[in-house]
């Protein structure tokens, strides 16, 4: 992997306390909410880890006697699974080498600045994190928890994804070229669902930390040991090159 960055959105004062060694979890429900509730389709998301089947028929099977049954049913199903939008999660964008120049310059280009001014609209500053490996570290070991991180998966949700059904079972969106048999959506991989988003939301190019084995429904803390650097700067000064080396 060539250079990359990470960059997070906010209010200075909020953004202060990452660097200051505060990570702020917050459960995946916040984002339904945020949607639901103030229609900012952007940091919200209605659809926040769940899937959208598109059904011709369906059949369900009872856990006890194992008898199947088919229904007469066509349109769109929203599927989630139990307590995937309690787990805590801390979300930061990512820019790769496809935004930073020769010479070690971020250029973030104008349409991304207007999506994130539209998608963050309180947000006045960005802080860059300019050690990307130290600070992946730093987080998947707050608090002791397990934690696991990984970039955003974008699907196009208005049709059955095949690449999505094969990530969310196995792990790897192309197993099915491999002939690699689909297992069962378990309990224990129900993270996998908050790794994945609809395409609509691909230009805010997230990556995510998932803690594992903790439940909340209620923001939480956690103190960090990143020992790298960060820069602190204004939404305004993103419209110029940014020196990232």
């Amino acid at each position: 992997m060539g250079k990359r960055v990470f960059m997070k959105f906010g209010e200075k004062e909020h953004l202060q306390s990452i660097m200051d060694g505060t990570i702020r979890f917050a459960p995946s429900q916040a984002y339904i909410k945020m949607e639901k509730e103030l229609h900012n389709k952007g940091q919200g998301d209605l659809l926040e880890g769940k899937w959208v089947i598109h059904a011709e028929r369906m059949k369900m099977t009872s856990n006890e006697t194992g008898e199947t049954t088919e229904i007469p049913f066509k349109g769109k199903v929203t599927v989630g699974i139990v307590d995937v939008n309690n787990m805590p999660v801390f979300c930061i964008t990512e820019y790769d080498e496809k935004y930073i120049s020769d010479k070690g310059e971020l250029v973030i280009p104008n349409e991304k600045l207007e999506s994130i001014k539209h998608d963050f609209p309180k947000a006045t500053h960005a802080l860059i994190v300019l050690d990307d490996t130290k600070f992946v570290e730093a987080v998947e070991n707050a608090g002791g928890h397990q934690i696991c991180s990984d970039s955003i998966h974008y699907y196009d949700y208005d049709i059955n994804d095949i690449q999505m059904l094969s990530y969310l079972t196995t792990g790897d969106e192309y197993s099915f070229k491999s002939g690699l048999k689909m297992q069962a959506m378990t309990y224990e991989n129900r993270y996998r669902h908050l790794l994945c988003k609809d395409e609509s939301f691909a230009n805010q190019d997230e990556y995510r930390f998932i803690v594992l084995d903790k439940l909340s429904d209620i923001p939480i803390f956690y103190p960090i040991q990143y020992m790298g650097r960060y820069k602190l700067l204004k939404i305004d000064d993103l419209k110029n090159p940014i020196d990232v080396m």
